[in-house]
């Protein structure tokens, strides 16, 4: 590779620069030639010096032996290293050039990988990603479910990671992975039910086209037999809002209810099918959800209803929201004897639940 040009400097600064280059490669080859203990003193300086992006460049020319200390073979602690140090050079804009060296990088996402090397790996894949190179490590996602799915302490970061790739353009190939995110959303892990939201989330970054070409937003169906699998298949849509609705654990409820609202914000169709399909479990959940710690929760569900709530100065003085409901209130809040605060905000939806309570008698309740 040809000699890196300097911008122009003075005789002592541009000899400082080039000696500092001289020591990047010395550390590398001290990498190849060293013992465990001069491998993690050689990382740890290769650190130092690469927080300058002129060093990266020169650490960048010998990536492949760097790339090299990652396999199985070596030791966990200058694996480990070795990632944060290639953490590093991502960062410091030469994301494209790790990205073409993902086979070792995800040779330390195996089953059989200490779960603190697979986090740092499934670390570095995001920032690959965050910084650009998401196109390239498009065809790896299903590994990093893999990663995610077998690990033993229900590590996220691979989520994390398949959330970037997402979001930085490569929708449908992480769309093709949501059918196995879907059957996880009842990990006994409340943090990994959380991330596979988030992930499922960022999955409709396309306006959810992937999703709905998958078949993950309606059902179709067809022929008997297609019907019976159709059947079984777990849906975007109802599967959030059933973690939403009915999960133990208040932060999940809350993440599913934001990728709901994000799903449904980025296609105005998928707003139309909630209402059509899983309309009365919205309004349960409106109606239910009145502590402080669920107002997000209550708000999300109103406005995929096309429920706005009332701005606080609105509110009436404590006496008057313990009257009796005034007259024109709907029939649901009539029968569930709410008070006028409640009731006015309901009502905006008279007509419709109205309809749902003649339909539906003792179980609108």
């Amino acid at each position: 590779m040809a000699p890196l040009e300097l911008p122009l400097l003075s005789p002592v600064r541009r000899s400082e620069v080039l000696a500092n280059q001289q020591r990047v490669r010395s550390e590398v080859l001290k990498l190849q030639n060293g013992d465990t203990d001069m491998r993690l003193a050689a990382i740890t300086e290769l650190l130092t010096l690469t927080a300058n992006p002129v060093l990266a460049d020169i650490a960048v020319e010998r990536l492949s032996a760097l790339v090299r200390h990652l396999k199985p073979a070596e030791s966990q602690a200058v694996r480990s290293a070795m990632l944060s140090l290639l953490r590093r050079l991502a960062e410091q804009g030469q994301s494209a050039a790790i990205a073409f060296e993902t086979a070792g990088i995800l040779e330390c996402l195996s089953p059989a990988e200490d779960p603190a090397v697979q986090r740092k790996a499934a670390v570095l894949l995001r920032v690959v990603a965050e910084e650009g190179s998401a196109n390239i490590l498009a065809k790896h996602v299903s590994t990093l479910v893999n990663c995610f799915e077998t690990s033993s302490c229900s590590l996220v970061a691979p989520l994390d990671a398949l959330s970037a790739i997402a979001e930085k353009g490569e929708t449908a190939a992480v769309a093709e992975q949501c059918p196995r995110l879907l059957k996880m959303l009842d990990h006994e892990s409340a943090r990994a039910r959380s991330a596979i939201c988030q992930t499922l989330s960022a999955a409709c970054c396309d306006g959810g086209e992937s999703l709905r070409r998958l078949g993950l937003i309606e059902r179709r169906l067809g022929n008997e037999e297609a019907a019976d699998e159709e059947l079984k298949k777990a849906l975007l849509l109802e599967s959030l809002l059933s973690v939403a609705y009915s999960d133990t654990d208040n932060n999940v409820r809350l993440e599913a209810a934001r990728a709901l609202k994000a799903v449904v914000k980025s296609n105005s169709d998928f707003a139309q099918v909630m209402q059509d399909r899983f309309s009365l479990l919205l309004f349960r959940g409106f109606r239910n959800f009145g502590e402080r710690r669920q107002m997000e929760l209550r708000i999300i569900f109103g406005n995929i209803l096309g429920i706005d709530e009332a701005p606080d100065e609105w509110c009436p003085p404590k006496s008057a929201s313990e009257e009796a409901p005034v007259v024109g209130t709907c029939a649901i809040c009539l029968e569930n004897n709410m008070n006028v605060l409640d009731a006015s905000r309901h009502c905006r939806a008279a007509t419709l639940f109205t309809m749902l309570a003649l339909t539906a008698g003792s179980g609108a309740r």
